[in-house]
């Protein structure tokens, strides 16, 4: 007796897959320091997100009478989202805590950008205070965490609305 595909199975498989390409991308991005001279560069890993959105949602389709809802494809995206979101956050954070140049790196760029502001003196070293919370390993993974989930479940609704196929009435 064959078990039936559920949208958790093919999510955290295909979570899996996305979470690797967002690691070796963002390995990538640290290694060569890119990350460090223009962060937004990461972003690139939406498109990750979007291929592997797509492929879990057809693979779904395929193991699922050739069928798939919205709400399926919503569950998919999640399970996707979740997997892939908690793994490149967790490399990311353990990468940054091991990789103390990196995260330097990190901090001057910002102090640059702050810098050209010519903001006062207060108000500078106020910033910089607080850029000591926000470079952290801990918020940096917290916010790849909360970006990949956020942005994650809002192309998992564009894909479930473009690829969805209800099932055939009788």
């Amino acid at each position: 007796m064959q078990q039936e595909t559920t949208p958790k199975q093919i999510g955290t498989k295909y979570g899996l897959m996305i979470g690797v390409g967002s690691i070796i991308l963002h390995l990538i991005l640290f290694v060569t320091h890119i990350y460090a001279d223009n962060p937004s560069i990461a972003y690139l890993d939406n498109l990750i997100m979007l291929i592997g959105l797509i492929l879990a949602c057809r693979a779904f389709k395929a193991n699922f009478y050739d069928t798939l809802t919205y709400k399926q494809g919503i569950m998919v995206g999640f399970w996707a989202m979740l997997v892939s979101s908690l793994l490149t956050a967790s490399f990311i954070f353990l990468y940054i805590e091991l990789d103390k140049e990196l995260l330097e790196a990190l901090r001057t760029e910002e102090m640059l950008d702050l810098a050209k502001q010519k903001l006062p003196d207060e108000q500078f070293n106020e910033l910089m205070k607080r850029m000591d919370t926000l470079m952290s390993p801990w918020f940096i993974a917290l916010t790849r965490l909360v970006r990949g989930l956020g942005i994650g479940l809002i192309l998992a609704a564009a894909v479930a609305t473009f690829m969805k196929k209800e099932p055939k009435r009788m």
